[in-house]
């Protein structure tokens, strides 16, 4: 078969679904999830006139399972407590659609750190930290804010602290957990509550060269990558008390884990909250200065909020 001949027959199809802005991060892993060898490409657009709804579609050249699709979207829409949106699945007229979108996709700079796909792996930047995470997971996502908001952060705080205990909570696909490894070599906590984000992160920590740490291994370096729903699992209170917690969910949540956050935290800690929209920093910030923190740092792009606190 010739390359044009292969090219000719390649097929791919695409999976829309539109659903609230705060859910597309997780939408976005699930359609990861259903193709992790070949990398599907995932990209989030808000809907004109609409501001609180976003459409991600996803292109796949193998054929995505649309009984897992439905399933996962299903669970995961009920632990935000939504209705699961409905997905649709389309075969496109022959081309390579993954190739071409992915062309499309720019990396992410922001601090110290460039995100890169295979794509621009040849354009890396010598002066910056680089971070290889695929377009299915981190490019053309809804979430790019609050991610690059919380690499800044990072980068700015990384001239003050040296931590040695560093926990992500709701580490989605890895991507703070594996600045914070890159950053200061120490052992690091990923957690979330999704075990398809908990698989999309071990998979990332593997791509980049970072040692991914067994739970019973004694070993300093490296990342710990576990499911857990806040501070249920047992592993994360015995690394507990922190230096540093980052927690990039949603507005509601960390409103909820204040006190929980503040209790694995050392009197000394800082603390990188995210995921919040500009209307609801105050109600967030409230939480916090309640539990004796306060503001010592803001990044704001668009209309999402990165926050660094530190205790009073």
């Amino acid at each position: 078969m010739t390359s044009h001949d292969h090219m000719t027959d390649m097929k791919t199809w695409k999976i829309s679904i539109t659903s609230l802005k705060e859910y597309v991060p997780t939408i976005e892993e699930v359609l990861y999830s259903l193709d992790f060898e070949h990398f599907p490409t995932v990209s989030s657009f808000e809907i004109i006139g609409n501001e609180d709804y976003w459409t991600v579609e996803g292109y796949f050249n193998n054929e995505p399972n649309s009984i897992t699709l439905s399933s996962e979207i299903k669970r995961t829409a009920g632990i935000f407590g939504i209705e699961a949106p409905r997905a649709e699945i389309e075969l496109l007229d022959n081309k390579n659609w993954v190739a071409e979108s992915q062309i499309l996709l720019k990396p992410i700079e922001a601090g110290s750190f460039f995100l890169y796909g295979q794509h621009d792996f040849n354009d890396i930047p010598e002066d910056k930290i680089s971070i290889h995470i695929e377009a299915g997971e981190a490019f053309g996502t809804g979430g790019h804010e609050t991610t690059a908001g919380c690499l800044l952060l990072l980068s700015k705080l990384s001239e003050h602290i040296k931590p040695s205990t560093i926990l992500d909570l709701g580490s989605g696909s890895g991507v703070l957990a594996i600045a914070a490894a890159k950053l200061w070599n120490t052992k690091i906590i990923a957690a979330d509550i999704d075990p398809i984000a908990t698989k999309t992160a071990k998979a990332n920590i593997l791509q980049n060269n970072i040692p991914l740490i067994e739970d019973n291994k004694s070993q300093d370096n490296g990342i710990i990558c576990l499911t857990s729903d806040g501070f249920e699992n047992s592993i994360l209170a015995n690394h507990a008390p922190y230096d540093l917690i980052i927690a990039n969910i949603l507005a509601k949540p960390l409103q909820i884990l204040a006190e929980g956050i503040t209790d694995n935290l050392k009197e000394d800690a800082y603390l990188v909250l995210s995921g919040l929209l500009d209307v609801q920093e105050e109600a967030v910030l409230n939480a916090y200065k309640a539990q004796g923190w306060e503001l010592f740092d803001r990044q704001i792009i668009n209309e999402w909020h990165s926050l660094l606190l530190k205790k009073i």
